[in-house]
């Protein structure tokens, strides 16, 4: 469960902080007519689909069938608990893949407008479906309230004590992701002062996002 878990996290929140720089990418290209950045945009999203969303998929699926193997009590005892917010990630996972089709395959085939929204839109669900799926794992670790075990309901357990710090240091660690892939993906730009300008942006970034997590885990723990 763990090395399936470890993977699937490694895939997934790449996934999310690439959605979240491909918006921030996608506004600067439209805003500042810098057509050359949509061109790293499709790049990392065609390996994104490729490597990211095709393994973290199957590594998804591999950890409900290894915790239901392994404690199918549990996992039942968390679906009753969180069907519906369950089913809400389902849903804007869905959003989430058919957006990364849409933002690599429609670069330079609709208006600018159109595929901007289709970036954000893509983000934002891919955002949300972490935000969604911390309050689940935090209450893994522990319930948000003690009336929970009285009363039981989702929202008495959802909000655990764990719950932001989980938030700040995911997003932390998936922004770290975002710019380690997306250095590997930027060295295979041919444009040279691009390739310069995005690696120098995601050195930053990656940097930054390393810091603040370490400092976030020590304070913390």
């Amino acid at each position: 469960v763990g090395i399936i878990a470890t993977t699937h996290v490694l895939f997934s929140h790449t996934s999310v902080g690439a959605a979240i720089f491909f918006a921030f990418l996608a506004t600067i290209a439209y805003r500042r007519n810098r057509p050359e950045l949509l061109t790293f945009v499709k790049q990392y999203g065609l390996f994104l689909l490729v490597f990211a969303y095709v393994a973290g998929s199957i590594t998804g699926v591999g950890i409900w069938y290894s915790t239901t193997v392994a404690s199918p009590r549990g996992i039942s005892a968390l679906i009753h608990s969180f069907v519906w917010k369950w089913a809400t990630e389902w849903v804007f996972f869905v959003i989430e893949v058919v957006g990364v089709y849409l933002v690599v395959y429609l670069v330079g085939k609709v208006d600018p407008r159109t595929h901007l929204r289709v970036t954000w839109i893509f983000a934002l669900s891919s955002l949300a479906t972490m935000l969604i799926i911390i309050g689940i794992l935090s209450f893994m670790l522990w319930p948000g309230k003690e009336v929970w075990f009285d009363e039981g309901g989702y929202l008495n357990g959802f909000y655990g004590p764990n719950t932001f710090a989980q938030l700040a240091m995911r997003m932390a660690f998936m922004l770290t992701m975002t710019a380690v892939v997306g250095g590997i993906v930027a060295s295979r730009l041919h444009d040279v002062a691009l390739r310069r300008e995005i690696t120098r942006v995601l050195a930053w970034l990656g940097i930054a996002s390393a810091v603040t997590g370490t400092a976030l885990f020590a304070w913390y723990t």
